[in-house]
């Protein structure tokens, strides 16, 4: 019984750090605000570029954005000379 509650507090104190981890996953510096119908709207800020973003834009209701709350460092495009 004591295992069960050890191995049951252990995975609780883990939880934040698998959290932390998979929101940063999806916290990239593009985003995909994709709008529905009834005027609800919901953001995807998986993209690494602006380019890629609009590779998987859904529709002509889906707009594609600069992350607002993005702070690290943007990929730099590759101009060849």
């Amino acid at each position: 019984m004591r295992i069960l509650v050890f191995l049951g507090a252990l995975f609780a104190a883990s939880l934040p750090s698998l959290h932390a981890r998979a929101a940063s996953v999806h916290n990239r510096p593009y985003c995909m605000e994709i709008a529905y119908g009834g005027g609800g709207s919901t953001f995807d800020c998986s993209y690494e570029s602006f380019e890629q973003c609009l590779r998987w834009k859904v529709d002509i209701s889906s707009t594609c954005m600069r992350n607002p709350q993005w702070y690290g460092r943007t990929p730099q495009r590759y101009v060849p000379r």
